[in-house]
């Protein structure tokens, strides 16, 4: 089995190639590092088929570029459309897609973060679009809250590890035969609503 994760150097992203490497699996990460800079247009296409050979597709990468609402930050999503597309009605293929809690709150001041939780509402729609468009492949929109990452190294109040989101991958996928698990919002533990 092959799975296709991007960002998968750091964070949330990292975390899951771990988990996934531990299972066997074939690991097809799509960074930066790899030469595969999600933020460059003309890389779109080399990820897309690189992706549609795999039994797995983790869309991690969020696209940080100067211009806080360029275009290229949404290439991302056009990968997600594209990938979908080539998957369609094959049950044996998965998404998941990492958001954020985020999406859903208030615009914040800081157009470096502003410009986050707008991409994350964006996949946020997309991913909302193409499960209900589709059965197969089955997409799963997991929105974690403040993750301990670079992105949130700045910001106040308890965060979760990057590890934590690997219990709810685990049970998307203990569940997919049974059950379409669409979307999954989770925040950090009691500490969350203790925080003042």
């Amino acid at each position: 089995m092959k799975v296709a994760i991007t960002g998968h150097t750091r964070g949330i992203g990292k975390k899951i190639s771990e988990y996934f490497a531990s299972l066997d699996y074939e690991i097809i990460g799509l960074s930066k590092s790899t030469g595969c800079d999600l933020s460059i247009e003309a890389n779109k296409d080399l990820a897309i088929e690189q992706i549609i050979k795999c039994d797995i597709f983790v869309n991690n990468a969020f696209v940080s570029i100067e211009k806080t609402y360029s275009h290229n930050s949404y290439i991302p999503i056009e990968i997600l459309f594209e990938v979908h597309n080539a998957w369609k009605n094959n049950s044996s293929k998965k998404i998941f897609v990492i958001g954020s809690s985020s999406s859903s709150l208030y615009m914040t001041k800081d157009h470096r973060y502003g410009a986050y939780q707008v991409h994350k509402a964006a996949l946020d729609k997309a991913s909302y679009l193409l499960s209900h468009a589709a059965n197969y492949p089955m997409i799963h929109l997991l929105k974690p809250g403040r993750v301990d990452t670079d992105m949130a190294k700045n910001r106040m109040g308890p965060k979760m590890q990057a590890s934590d989101i690997i219990p709810i991958i685990e049970f998307c996928m203990q569940h997919s035969a049974t059950t379409y698990i669409r979307e999954i919002t989770f925040d950090p533990g009691s500490d969350y609503f203790n925080f003042r």
